[in-house]
This record gives C-alpha cells, structure tokens and sequence, in this order.
C-alpha cells in the first residue's frame, strides 16, 4: 500500500488526470418495442430506456443502463450494470471484453451474470457471450453473433445482425436477425428495424418492426 503522505501528495494530480482522460456520456430512448436477442421485453408494448456511460482512454468503461419490461411476472424494470476494455489492437481491428449483471428489482430471482467478448474489423463484428446462470435459472447458455455496418448516403446508416442463443434447456434455443437503417436528425437518433426470432419452443417465434428515437449526451 502506499504512504499516506504520498497519496495526499499526489491527491489532486491524480484528480485532475482522471478528469481529463476520461468521459462521462449519457443517452436515453424511446421504442415501440424493447427486443433483446429477437425477444421482446415488454410483451411488444412501447419501451423507455437509459443510461450512463464512464469512458478512459486507456479502454476501460463502466456504465448503467435500465429499463421498463414485462414479462408477464412481477418484473417491470431492468438495470444492468457493466464494465469492460475496448480498444483498436491493429489497424482496423477493435476488441471488446466485459461482464454485464442484468437485475430486476421486483424479481431478484431472474438475476444473472454474463461475460461478454468480441472482435471488430471494417465494420464487421464477431461476439460471444456466455453466462453459467441464464436469467438466475442455474443454466449455462451461449450467444453467438455476427454484425455488419455500413454507411450509404444521405448519412443513412445500414446495419445487419444475425445470432444464435444455445442454452442448455429443454427447447431454448434461437436463431435471430436483425435489419436496421438509422440516421441522426438535428441531435437526435431515428431507427427503424425489422427482427425476426425462430426458436425450438414455436409458440415463442415472433417478427415485426421496432421504430426509436434517441439521444446521446
């Protein structure tokens, strides 16, 4: 451990370097539909979410972000809380880690950890996401996934996704896609996405479009 002294000594550098390497941001929005994965969250009713981000210049982040959701339960709001290390490693190239805990105060039961990892290269993404306690059920799942970005004109944004949730339960696994153009009009975010999910239990296969509007500050 340090000295005291050295710690009080060096106090307000460390203060002000903190400060200055690093950036508080925060963003809120407002969907038709809050879909996770190819699932929906709220039962397919309208979503308002945010959150705030803690980014240094060495990587690191940690951040908040919450949620009202349904699941026809007693939970009706989502918080999750993470912290990770993204940077570019090569020209090009990005990587992101991390570990996210997703909580439902009204159900703490549903409660559960995952850790996170992907690589990035010219506007493609690889992802893999595992937890050993899915949705606090003491089951172990995996989510695969794969995405593309690109830009088109007009400052239109196309993005592409698709994904795979392996859980290691009778008749949970799922495919999904997702299909999105978003543009930035005078400070705020528009998207309009079209999802589609396939899963082994047919009675949860779902699709639709999903319109947000948001703002990063």
């Amino acid at each position: 451990m340090k000295k005291l002294s050295l710690v009080l000594s060096s106090c307000a550098l460390a203060l002000s370097a903190a400060h200055a390497n690093a950036e508080l941001s925060a963003n809120v929005a407002m969907s038709t539909d809050y879909v996770w994965r190819g699932f929906t969250q709220t039962l397919g009713d309208p979503a308002t979410s945010g959150g705030f981000d803690y980014a240094h210049e060495s990587g690191a982040y940690a951040g908040i972000w919450g949620s009202n959701v349904d699941f026809g339960t007693t939970a009706n709001m989502e918080f999750d809380a993470y912290a990770g290390y993204a940077a570019d490693v090569a020209e090009g190239v990005g990587i992101d880690v991390g570990v996210i805990r997703y909580m439902y105060p009204d159900e703490g039961a549903l409660n559960w950890n995952e850790v996170y990892g992907s690589v990035s290269y010219m506007g493609a993404t690889l992802g893999l996401a595992y937890s050993d306690d899915v949705y606090g059920g003491d089951v172990d799942g995996i989510y695969y996934s794969a995405g593309y970005e690109a830009a088109l004109p007009m400052d239109v944004t196309l993005s592409a996704s698709i994904g795979y949730y392996d859980i290691d339960a009778s008749n949970a696994n799922s495919f999904d896609w997702k299909v999105a153009v978003s543009r930035e009009y005078q400070g705020i975010g528009v998207e309009l996405a079209y999802f589609d999910v396939d899963s082994d239990t047919n009675s949860l296969d779902d699709d639709g479009l999903v319109f947000t509007l948001s703002k990063s500050m």
